[in-house]
């Protein structure tokens, strides 16, 4: 079974002070992946809210000596978990949309949880996603070739469905 492990990484604002990452392994959701082990270091906190926190990280593979650049996305933090939302999430990444991955959508890396070690019914959600590059809020910036391929990126996307 794959396994993700986090190196300790900051907490969200307003996050009480002793909650911090979980750095024990984290199973992955998909029990029929491939067993393999991956590592994320450098956690940088890019956006927090009370329903989701984002990371970036560097992902180190089992089998690369190269550190690939990714998104974490979680509701560790979260006062209300969602894992069914994550769920629901990695499925259109990895069965629905996995032959966009890389193309049009980020590549998924997958999604691993974590049990609190308190109540065992408390699962939260660790999805890794390939990191795109900064957000840009000024489309106007952006040339029509580049909006011309976001247009074609996203109709594929509606066609998987």
């Amino acid at each position: 079974m794959t396994s993700l492990q986090l190196n300790d990484g900051p907490s969200p604002w307003g996050s009480p002070y002793w909650k911090k990452l979980p750095t024990e392994e984290l199973a992955r959701y998909d029990l029929l992946a491939p067993t393999d082990k991956y590592f994320i270091d450098n956690l940088e906190l890019l956006v927090d809210n009370t329903e989701t926190a984002l990371y970036r990280g560097s992902l180190k593979l089992s089998d690369s000596p190269d550190l690939v650049k990714v998104v974490l996305k979680t509701d560790f933090f979260a006062k209300t978990l969602r894992s069914s939302t994550f769920i629901h999430e990695a499925d259109m990444y990895e069965l629905h949309l996995s032959g966009l991955q890389g193309l049009s959508i980020p590549y998924c890396y997958g999604l691993f949880q974590h049990k609190d070690k308190d109540d065992q019914t408390k699962i939260s959600s660790f999805l890794v996603l390939e990191d795109c590059g900064d957000l840009n809020d000024d489309v106007s910036s952006l040339m029509n070739s580049f909006k011309l391929k976001a247009l074609d990126a996203l109709y594929e996307i509606h066609c998987a469905g």
